[in-house]
């Protein structure tokens, strides 16, 4: 075997690549519900008059109702890939939440 073919880059195949683009794409809608999320924080921020008490309601219904769509895929793929579609605005949440307590603290408003 020569040393010139060791080092060539293989082709994946196309279950890989569909893959590998599936999950750039979530990492970017990720993204955009982590963008939204900031904006309903800081108009939570801005006009409520009791923020944490609004945003200890509203958080969890944004996320249960995030989850909506993620229910009608079970009859289409997998429990497992479901489930995990399903963790990870838990997950997005639980990461989001804490940080934008931090950068926006809702007690520095007015």
């Amino acid at each position: 075997m020569s040393r010139v073919s060791e080092t060539l880059p293989s082709r994946r195949g196309p279950i890989t690549v569909t893959g590998g683009v599936f999950v750039a794409f979530l990492l970017r809608l990720t993204a955009l519900g982590v963008l939204g999320g900031s904006v309903g924080w800081t108009l939570v921020r801005r006009f409520s008059p009791d923020p944490e008490r609004l945003l200890r309601r509203l958080v969890p219904s944004v996320v249960v109702l995030s989850c909506v769509p993620d229910f009608f895929l079970f009859g289409e793929g997998e429990v497992t890939g479901v489930v995990a579609l399903l963790l990870m605005h838990v997950a997005v949440a639980v990461i989001a939440v804490p940080t934008y307590y931090r950068v926006m603290p809702l007690s520095s408003v007015r």
